[in-house]
């Protein structure tokens, strides 16, 4: 599906596009970038969630390391970035999908948030002048 409508677009020859042209194409394949990986953290997520490293490793980073043919960190960096951009950082998630940030910014911001203490719902917040 995706990987069809790519194909056409990689037989137009770069050389062929104007300066305009190929900034706004160098501009969409970012975008496009930012979303695929978007799409593949919401499915790394998902096959987490299922439990679907199991039946051919023992986790969803040991499934990556296979199917995806991954390094050992690269895979553990991928499911955490997933399981964080699922439920911590939802709105970088959907920041990714948007393409208003890059898959690096939204690891940095992730890995960022979900390093921070909890919060103490007893906690009072002070008002300044009080």
């Amino acid at each position: 599906m995706v990987r069809a409508e790519l194909a056409g677009v990689c037989d137009v020859g770069a050389w062929s596009l104007s300066d305009e042209d190929i900034l706004c194409v160098l501009d969409e394949i970012v975008a496009a970038e930012a979303q695929l990986a978007a799409l593949r953290l919401a499915v790394v997520a998902e096959v987490d969630g299922r439990d679907l490293g199991v039946a051919e490793a023992t986790t969803t980073a040991g499934l990556l390391r296979g199917r995806l043919l991954l390094g050992p960190g690269e895979a553990n960096r991928t499911v955490k970035l997933a399981l964080g951009l699922r439920a911590d950082c939802a709105g970088t998630g959907a920041a990714l999908a948007r393409a208003a940030c890059s898959e690096e910014q939204a690891r940095v911001i992730t890995h960022a948030i979900t390093r921070l203490p909890p919060v103490d719902a007893g906690i009072k917040l002070r008002r300044s002048g009080s």
